[in-house]
């Protein structure tokens, strides 16, 4: 398609919680990697409009795009005081600037009231419940006093559904990570199904260059014949790293290492666990600055998502694959449809000992191509896994079919 618009310029408002400044993180990055992307397209004027900037600031500039902060009390958080921002100013920016498309990022835009001339479309990058531990699969195994915390602690998520339905029912479009998200929407909500569209997410290959990997390993001090699982997130019970410490327990060949890069509230558990355990080959990197991240990616063998709740896409594994780094990850969520053969292996969610398996095929076969895969495992590996990645998650593709939509949204009011 072309990317001209033809009608003058075309004004788009993206809402969003979090942008870089905010913190590390997928959803940071990938709003302002979005708004980059589609100001570039010649007569697409882009604006962002996210919660309160650390430092007080009101307003900023990246590059072209103009970025507005709502003075909430709680930089990068949901509250009601938050949303009730959100929508005054939209409300406010949309009268000096007339949008033709407001997008909402998550669900930023949960309070926003139906334009006569612009159109609302939202990425909500999951359900309300989706990677929390409200979703069936989850809350489902736990016993009831677990049951009754976990709704304690989450009962503003819970209060906050309505709002969240509604949003959705007032999109014009509502754009899904992956099929399984598109799915779990339909569940929620059926009589949306006709107004949801994928466009698998993507990230500009400029923007993370790819890293030899003896140069990674000589930056880390690591040796070219150790093998090397990582693993990053934040330490919380539904990213699945116990799973990974008692698989490690169970792989008889201890010639391999575990590298746990992020904190969080669960941490002393995973470290007495790893004690409990008695392993001695499993490291916790603490938090890794986000400039060093590409390089902790490049000098492992495999990257490991051993999550248990349901992601709706998995940005973290494409930065792996970026830098020619395999992945083994639990089949939860969009996960299996992200990676697909050639990127790696698939264990069963939430069992040590299919993801021991795992791990023990790829130490056996460290040197040699794996069974039924496609792609291999020496360091000189003659397939980049990273032009694969490129091919299939093109930033260039998600630009355009998020233009799509926003171009498609427009005809429906014209």
């Amino acid at each position: 398609m072309s990317n001209k618009i033809i009608k003058g310029k075309l004004k788009v408002l993206i809402l969003s919680r979090v942008l870089p400044c905010h913190g590390i993180g997928g959803l940071e990055n990938h709003t302002l990697h979005l708004a980059k992307g589609l100001s570039q397209i010649e007569d697409i004027e882009v604006r962002i409009l996210t919660t309160q900037h650390p430092e007080g600031i009101c307003e900023s500039t990246d590059g072209n795009i103009n970025i507005y902060y709502i003075p909430n009390k709680k930089p990068g958080k949901y509250t009601i005081d938050t949303f009730r921002l959100f929508h005054c100013y939209t409300q406010k920016l949309d009268q000096i600037h007339k949008f033709d498309v407001i997008h909402s990022q998550g669900f930023a835009g949960c309070l926003l009231r139906p334009g006569k001339s612009r159109k609302i479309i939202t990425s909500p990058h999951g359900t309300l419940y989706s990677e929390t531990p409200l979703h069936k699969d989850y809350f489902s195994t736990l016993n009831l006093a677990e049951k009754v915390r976990t709704l304690g602690k989450n009962l503003r998520r819970i209060v906050f559904r309505p709002a969240y339905k509604r949003l959705l029912k007032i999109s014009h479009i509502i754009q899904a990570d992956s099929n399984f998200i598109r799915s779990e929407l339909i569940k929620e909500l059926p009589l949306i199904s006709n107004k949801i569209k994928i466009v698998y997410l993507g990230i500009p290959e400029e923007s993370y260059p790819a890293i030899e990997k003896s140069e990674a390993r000589k930056k880390l001090n690591v040796k070219n014949d150790e093998m090397i699982f990582f693993s990053l997130g934040r330490f919380t019970p539904l990213k699945g790293f116990d799973l990974l410490l008692k698989a490690s327990a169970l792989i008889k060949d201890s010639n391999f290492h575990i590298w746990i890069g992020g904190s969080g509230p669960y941490e002393n558990k995973l470290k007495k666990l790893s004690t409990e355990l008695g392993l001695k080959n499993v490291k916790f990197m603490g938090r890794i600055p986000e400039g060093d991240i590409a390089t902790y990616f490049a000098s492992a063998d495999f990257f490991v998502i051993p999550e248990i709740s349901n992601p709706a896409f998995g940005l973290v594994a494409l930065e792996s694959l970026l830098q020619n780094t395999p992945v083994i990850a639990s089949d939860a969520g969009a996960l299996p449809e992200i990676i697909s053969r050639e990127f790696g292996l698939i264990f069963k969610k939430a069992h040590p000992q299919d993801l021991a398996e795992k791990m023990s095929l790829a130490i056996k076969n460290r040197s040699a191509t794996l069974t039924n895969q496609t792609f291999s495992l020496p360091k000189e590996s003659p397939i980049s896994l990273r032009s694969l990645a490129i091919e299939k998650f093109s930033f260039k593709k998600m630009i355009d079919g998020i233009l799509n939509l926003y171009l498609s949204g427009l005809s429906d009011i014209e």
